[in-house]
C-alpha cells in the first residue's frame, strides 16, 4: 500500500498455534526481512547513492498471538514476556505495556459439547483454569519510541551480517504510536468485560480489535514530514 506518493505500507497478518510458541519467531522473521529490504534496497539504489532509495515502508501487523495470562517457559507465550521481546524490537502493540487483564477471549466448554472433562460450569466460568480469558489480539508496529533503546540489539547471530551493521548505522525512519484502541464483543462497537463469547449475536470467538494509528518520527529527526 501507499501513500502520499512514495511512501508504502506491508501489511501483515497472522495466526498463533494453540499455545503461541510460533508467534515470536514469526515476529522475529517479519522484523528482519523488514531490516534486509530496507538494506537491499538502498544498497541496489542506482549510482551507489543509497539516500535516493525510498523511504523504507512501514510494517502492521494483525496477529492473534496466542498470548495467555500466564507463561509456561517453553509450553505457552505470556503476554508480558511477549510484549518486553517485541520492545527489543523495536516494536509495540496498540495495548502499549500489555495488561493481561484486557482479554480479548473469553469462553468455555458447556456439558452439552463433546469432551466433558473440559466442560466449566456456568458459576465457575470466570474463574475456572479451563476458562480461555486471555488477551490474544494484536496490532503490531514499529514503535520510534523504541529506537534509542535498542542501537545494538537487533539480535540475530553473531551480529557481524555487514547489512545488520549498516542498518543499525543509519536512522530508522518513521514508525507509529497508538492514540486509539478499543475492543467488540457485541458487534455494536461495545465490549462488556464479563459476557462470554461467542454468542448467538456475534458468532466470534475473539473480540473485535480496533485501533487508530499515528505516524511518527524518532525525536532527534530534524526531516520531520507530517
Amino acid at each position: 500500500a501507499r501513500l502520499n506518493g512514495r511512501r508504502r505500507f506491508v501489511v501483515a497478518s497472522f495466526h498463533g498455534d494453540t499455545n503461541g510458541l510460533m508467534t515470536i519467531p514469526v515476529v522475529d522473521a517479519l522484523d528482519k526481512l523488514m531490516i534486509l529490504k530496507d538494506v537491499d534496497e538502498a544498497a541496489e539504489c542506482e549510482g551507489g547513492k543509497p539516500w535516493l532509495a525510498p523511504p523504507p515502508p512501514l510494517l502492521i501487523v494483525g496477529l492473534d498471538a496466542n498470548t495467555y495470562v500466564d507463561h509456561v517457559p517453553g509450553k505457552r507465550l505470556g503476554v508480558r514476556e511477549f510484549s518486553d521481546h517485541i520492545a527489543r524490537r523495536e516494536m509495540a502493540t496498540c495495548w502499549g505495556v500489555c495488561d493481561p487483564r484486557v482479554h480479548t477471549t473469553f469462553n468455555a466448554r458447556t456439558y452439552l459439547q463433546p469432551q466433558l472433562n473440559k466442560a466449566v460450569r456456568m458459576a465457575e466460568r470466570a474463574s475456572s483454569d479451563m476458562t480461555d480469558k486471555n488477551p490474544k489480539d494484536h496490532i503490531l508496529f514499529r514503535d520510534p519510541a523504541l529506537f534509542d533503546l535498542n542501537e545494538d540489539t537487533a539480535g540475530y547471530g553473531t551480529g557481524e551480517d555487514p547489512r545488520k551493521v549498516l542498518y543499525v548505522g543509519q536512522k530508522r525512519g518513521p514508525g507509529f504510536s497508538c492514540r486509539f484502541v478499543s475492543r467488540d464483543n457485541t458487534g455494536r462497537g461495545r465490549f462488556v468485560s464479563d459476557a462470554p463469547f461467542p454468542t448467538m449475536s456475534f458468532p466470534s470467538d475473539h473480540a473485535i480489535v480496533t485501533a487508530e494509528l499515528e505516524m511518527k518520527w524518532r525525536r532527534d529527526d530534524a526531516t520531520n514530514d507530517r
